[in-house]
């Protein structure tokens, strides 16, 4: 994890400050961090919501932690689903980097003069944002190319902000308990992770040619752009130059909506439940429409792959939605997360009920305006079943989708518009074919198993017969009962020996004088045993109230490890 640097104070100052400003200073405090923010008032209003003052916050700390909040809105399963939804509306435009920096990017990255990789390349941007700006080009053979380029000093900006996050979630960690699953330094974590991911740009070209080959048969109308190996590298990534305009300027009286809306749909669908491998970002400003109708999705930071046991989890859980079953929809979420504690199905099921009852029947501009698909992440999150990330993703992802729907098909209910899709599922799943291959599966599964059978069984015996087999009982609240019985056994003894005490006392302090130096010793004594025996009582009375807010147990190897640091200690300095 990293450390923060003497030089990064002056930024961790300015990110307090910034958080002060916005309304939280009040958070930063309770976190324990109201040493290191600045006496300035806290100049923004507090009628704005916190969410909405969140990301203003994000905007104005700069680029890392605008790609933070885009990284956070497509986790609703790390932050409420309100403010995931408030963070989708972040972007990241920036002012581009002069060309003579890109220039000396280029040339390193693929190790050759410019001319010698481009006919041409334009110093104006196409378009430039906090991590890379894009360059329209062409190849020596003339081929128009879009052009990616990373901002050159982009890496050691990002790598001192996620110093600064690593160490204010670890002064944050049990300060601050955030609506989802997540610790502090875990969520930041995750971001570095993605980030690192983001600035990987030989991991973005190989997504995007696995995309691309993916769906290549299955969706002619879509079209993802070719990767142009040799003019790309780690820094350097070269595609093919798709026109057309973006999904943000189509309206809903544009002839190809409807079209659009429909061709969106079906290629999410054959993503998620036929290649397996899906766009997770594909909000308006990735997807174009070409000049022929075609539907083209842009940017390949951000692609999700589902597993054969994922999809039949996530084609429960669509057709569960469809249908309006909600028992089927809670097994397919409990099948597909773990539980962090005992789970109450009822309560979950009810939850469910009342969120599947907003979108059935509703057109898709009443569903977006009352209900949303994260909604179901942060339902189930919050009754303690831990998802994997890529469910988080796809729900995202699916939000997205219709988002987009309900611009261009705002009147169309999205249930009905779904259920063809939700029946082809059924179908293809009760084929004859599909049944045969699943029942394989299980066979093979089975064969394993019963092969291992007899050997298992004859190490059991052996075992037996050695008698190297043992059975124990555990019962939840045994280690409960035995602590109680020895605090109770420990109150008895000095209880036993605050009456031996008190009754010892007594009996010195009446008898006869006996003089030493001048003193009467024995009343003296009986004095100072009485002393003791209120000591031991005052701290019988002290167990009594507060054993169920300290372990004795932990307490006991405390005082060892000092005692053993403390003799130890000791030990060397004799030597």
């Amino acid at each position: 994890m990293a450390q923060i640097n003497v030089t990064d104070i002056g930024r961790v100052t300015e990110i307090l400050s910034v958080m002060r400003k916005h309304g939280f200073g009040r958070l930063v405090i309770q976190a324990g961090l109201g040493r290191y923010m600045p006496d300035d008032d806290e100049t923004q209003g507090q009628k704005a919501h916190w969410t909405v003052r969140v990301r203003e916050a994000m905007v104005e700390l700069g680029p890392t932690f605008v790609k933070l909040g885009q990284i956070l809105s497509v986790r609703p399963d790390i932050i409420p689903a309100r403010l995931a939804e408030e963070l989708q509306q972040l972007q990241d435009r920036v002012p581009p980097v002069p060309f003579p920096a890109i220039r000396r990017v280029i040339e390193e990255d693929l190790h050759a003069p410019i001319g010698d990789i481009f006919a041409t390349l334009e110093e104006q941007a196409m378009a430039s944002a906090s991590i890379a700006q894009v360059h329209r080009a062409t190849l020596p053979d003339g081929t128009p190319v879009a052009v990616k380029v990373r901002r050159p000093d982009i890496e050691a900006v990002i790598q001192a902000d996620l110093r600064i996050l690593y160490t204010l979630a670890r002064l944050v960690e049990g300060r601050l308990v955030l609506p989802g699953v997540y610790t502090p330094a875990a969520v930041v974590s995750e971001f570095d992770a993605a980030l690192n991911q983001e600035l990987d740009f030989f991991r973005e070209a190989a997504s995007c040619d696995r995309f691309r080959s993916s769906i290549a048969e299955k969706l002619p109308d879509v079209v993802v752009p070719r990767v142009y190996q040799a003019q790309s590298g780690l820094r350097v990534l070269t595609l093919e130059l798709l026109v057309g305009r973006p999904f943000h300027k189509i309206t809903p009286d544009d002839p190809q909506a409807h079209a659009l809306a429909h061709k969106l749909i079906e290629a999410s669908y054959t993503q998620v439940f036929d290649t397996g491998l899906f766009h997770g970002d594909p909000h308006p400003g990735n997807l174009l429409v070409l000049d022929d109708g075609r539907l083209g999705y842009l940017d390949f930071g951000l692609v999700g792959t589902i597993s054969a046991e994922m999809q039949q989890v996530v084609s429960s859980i669509f057709m569960s939605m469809v249908f309006k079953d909600s028992d089927g929809l809670v097994m397919a979420f409990t099948r597909a997360g773990a539980s962090r504690g005992r789970l109450d199905l009822k309560a979950l099921k009810a939850e469910i009920e009342l969120e599947m009852g907003k979108i059935h029947g509703a057109s898709l501009m009443e569903m977006t305006q009352s209900a949303n698909l994260m909604n179901y992440i942060e339902i189930i999150t919050r009754h303690g079943l831990v998802m994997p990330k890529e469910y988080a993703v796809l729900a995202r992802t699916t939000n997205l989708v219709f988002g987009i729907s309900r611009k261009l098909l705002p009147d169309c209910d999205i249930v009905a518009e779904v259920r063809p899709l939700a029946e082809r599922l059924v179908t293809q799943q009760l084929a004859p074919d599909h049944i045969a291959a699943q029942a394989a599966k299980m066979l093979l599964a089975a064969r394993s198993g019963v092969a291992q059978l007899p050997m298992q069984a004859t190490q059991l015996l052996s075992d037996l017969e050695a008698g190297r087999v043992e059975i124990s009982t555990r019962n939840p609240d045994q280690d409960a009962l035995l602590t109680e019985i020895r605090q109770a056994g420990l109150r008895i003894s000095m209880a036993m020996c605050v009456l031996a005490l008190s009754t010892a006392g007594a009996i010195m302090l009446s008898a006869a004088e006996t003089r030493i130096l001048g003193l009467k010793a024995v009343p003296v004594l009986g004095v100072l045993t009485i002393l003791g025996s209120s000591a031991l009582w005052a701290m019988l009375v002290a167990h009594s109230q507060l054993a169920g807010l300290f372990s004795l147990d932990a307490t006991r190897r405390s005082l060892g490890g000092l005692l053993r640091f403390f003799f130890s200690g000791l030990g060397r300095k004799h030597r």
